[in-house]
């Protein structure tokens, strides 16, 4: 279905919408013609724009975008349509390409003030401002629907890469819980969540920090997002210019969300020649039929490694899990790739993208992945992610008795002999 044929079938969907129905708040309402524009919009950016198609994706988009229409023609309710659009483009099926909007971010997005994600099977509270909650509860229920069932119903609106992202993501979605709801946890405790009136808000983002973890010898620095683009990186390199002559050296960004970044923190680390990820620019189909693609191959970034090269040459650890995403990853991948540093943890998020982004005068918005990367050998990426060289799961004791295995077995591998 081509754009032009798309608008036909909402002008005459328009015509022949009932008259008459009840009025609810105008604030809470999008009009027909409102929705009509937005869905368009939605569907000829994607199909201009996103480049992700996975060949194991059985998607049959055009007609999910005529079952997407035939449910937003008829409801006016603006959360209804958030909530629908969400829908639709989470079938792709990519953490890159996601609908938002800024009314139901204020209306129904005041944070929680805890945040559970899945450990070892179970839903396990990792932060919390909630006095009843502690670190390293578990989850039972939520309104008496276990936990599991509530993930299951609601992971259609999550626009992520694999279900692993999904899980990551639910108690970050604050609009997807009701205004008011029961916790149960597993020791039969039962904690009431009223997150609007609680008035919680995130707390203030950690920045760049490091310290000696054995003095002259061992130093640690925790990147916990890039988010502040060269503010945050010249922050970095400037601490690893404080701890250039450490023997060995720990890199965090183990919840580090993403943001941007260039190569020069990378080559600040870096000994040695390192390559970029292999991106595909764009699909095309010929009128037989046939299939190619653009790609560029991951180059190496031969200027940033010159006779001086690098602040740090000494031994690296790297620290990553599945809250590792986007800019993180870029960051990351080089390291894996040509093995100068040690990766600890667990599996990054697993997308990354260039974007194009568009928002709308009623404060939607619209981001769509416009590239396809994979490692530079070819090894699919999107929703694969970064694993570990040596991985190590949390457990709800480490949680609870806020031990850091990962860190602790960094330090062990620090100290050992070099190979």
């Amino acid at each position: 279905m081509n754009l032009r044929c798309a608008l036909l079938l909402l002008a005459a969907a328009a015509i022949l919408m009932p008259r008459g129905h009840c009025q609810i708040d105008s604030a809470s309402t999008i009009s027909l013609p409102e929705r009509i524009y937005v869905a368009s919009r939605v569907y000829a950016t994607i199909q201009n724009y996103f480049d992700v198609w996975r060949d194991k994706d059985s998607v049959d988009f055009d007609q999910s975008y005529r079952d997407y229409l035939h449910n937003v023609l008829h409801t006016e309710e603006r959360k209804a349509f958030d909530l629908e659009t969400m829908r639709f483009v989470a079938l792709l099926h990519n953490g890159h390409t996601w609908f938002n909007d800024r009314w139901l971010e204020m209306k129904y997005g005041s944070p929680l003030g805890f945040y559970a994600e899945p450990i070892q099977g179970k839903w396990v509270v990792t932060r919390t401002d909630v006095p009843q909650l502690r670190l390293g509860d578990v989850v039972a229920d939520i309104d008496g629907k276990p936990t599991e069932d509530f993930f299951q119903d609601k992971r259609q609106f999550l626009a992520d890469s694999n279900e692993r992202s999904q899980r990551t993501d639910l108690f970050g979605q604050a609009y997807l819980f009701p205004q008011q709801f029961d916790l149960t946890l597993t020791d039969g405790r039962k904690v009431r969540i009223a997150h609007p009136s609680d008035k919680k808000r995130a707390s203030p983002g950690e920045r760049v920090n490091g310290h000696w973890l054995e003095p002259k010898k061992l130093a640690y620095i925790r990147i916990p997002t890039f988010a502040g683009g060269v503010t945050t990186e010249s922050a970095a390199i400037a601490m690893v210019q404080t701890f250039k002559a450490a023997q060995g050296l720990v890199i965090d960004v183990r919840g580090n969300p993403g943001g941007r970044i260039s190569h020069e923190l990378q080559a600040a680390l870096m000994e040695r020649p390192f390559r970029s990820w292999r991106e595909s620019l764009g699909r095309f189909s010929s009128p037989r039929g046939n299939r190619s693609e653009l790609i560029t191959a991951g180059d190496e970034a031969d200027s940033y490694v010159g006779i001086d090269s690098g602040i740090y040459k000494g031994r690296l650890v790297i620290l990553i899990d599945g809250g590792c995403a986007s800019a993180c990853e870029n960051f990351v991948m080089p390291f894996k790739d040509n093995h100068r540093a040690t990766l600890i943890g667990e599996t990054s998020y697993g997308s990354y993208s260039d974007t194009h982004f568009i928002t709308f005068d009623n404060r939607m918005m619209l981001n769509t992945a416009a590239t396809r990367v994979a490692f530079p050998d070819g090894t699919p990426f999107e929703g694969v992610g970064i694993s570990p060289d040596m991985p190590i799961e949390r457990t709800a004791d480490d949680v609870r008795s806020g031990k850091d295995r990962v860190l602790t077995l960094a330090i062990e591998v620090l100290r050992s002999p070099s190979p």
